[in-house]
């Protein structure tokens, strides 16, 4: 991690204000709320609608399942620009998150630079978070959006590179095995709620937009920020399967064919 343990202590400070610690405490949590809605409304510019809506002049909700996500795209305007929403998707968390280690890193630098505490430093999990809530409950677009498999996709490249591509393989082989993309994502990312608990990818120099935290005791705080985060993440994502999921286990849900030769 870029932090030292001589830094730490600024998630929890304010800088030129003589506030008490409650106040403290408030205006870190406003900065971040803040932050949250942000992310939420980015969230919310659904791709598969904006894509089907403005380009296609066709709302993807009208067609297939009525899903605005990568999988119902797909059906109706092909693997190419489903590839592509499923691509812009992933980077829609991931650029946030990169934002963020910029803003983070600045408020380090300001407190060294100029011996002040800031309260601008983000939980950046809260952030990716709202975005796979917006994705999912788009507020520009009633509430009704997609299943927040890609968005989740950019969880997991936002923490490590190392859990993406094992998530990645976890995906590919249960896909391969099952034939269902809903139990595929499903299963996958029940797999993984255990990694995100696991110190070393969020501490690792791999996991470098993440931002260090004081610990309690030996186990570090941020690396419980993305369990606990992810596994109510995760668990939403799931929730929004649940249609798919009643469709596997009455053996009605749709299975991907493989192309012959």
């Amino acid at each position: 991690m870029i932090y030292s343990s001589s830094t730490t202590n600024i998630f929890l400070e304010v800088s030129q204000f003589n506030y008490d610690s409650a106040q403290k405490t408030i205006a870190f949590i406003s900065f971040n709320f803040l932050i949250i809605i942000l992310a939420y409304l980015w969230g919310s510019l659904n791709t598969s609608i904006l894509v089907s809506k403005f380009i296609f002049k066709n709302d993807i909700r009208q067609y297939g399942s009525g899903n605005a996500g990568s999988t119902n795209i797909k059906r109706k305007f092909g693997t190419k620009v489903a590839g592509l929403i499923f691509l812009t998707d992933i980077l829609k968390v991931y650029l946030v998150s990169v934002i963020l280690y910029f803003t983070n890193n600045y408020a380090v630098g300001f407190e060294a630079t100029n011996g002040m505490k800031s309260i601008f430093v983000v939980v950046p999990q809260l952030a990716i978070a709202a975005i796979v809530v917006g994705h999912i409950y788009p507020i520009f677009f009633k509430f009704k959006g997609g299943k927040g498999a890609a968005t989740l996709v950019g969880f997991y490249l936002s923490v490590n590179i190392i859990l993406f591509l094992i998530g990645f393989v976890l995906w590919v082989t249960i896909l391969y095995t099952s034939k269902m993309a809903s139990v595929a994502t499903t299963l996958a990312n029940l797999i993984a709620i255990p990694l995100f608990f696991i110190p070393w990818f969020d501490t690792s120099v791999l996991g470098f937009l993440i931002p260090d935290w004081p610990s309690i005791g030996s186990y570090p705080l941020s690396t419980l920020h993305s369990g606990l985060i992810f596994l109510v993440t995760s668990a939403l994502v799931i929730f929004s399967h649940r249609s798919n999921l009643a469709r596997v286990f009455k053996g009605e849900e749709r299975k991907i064919k493989s192309k012959k030769a």
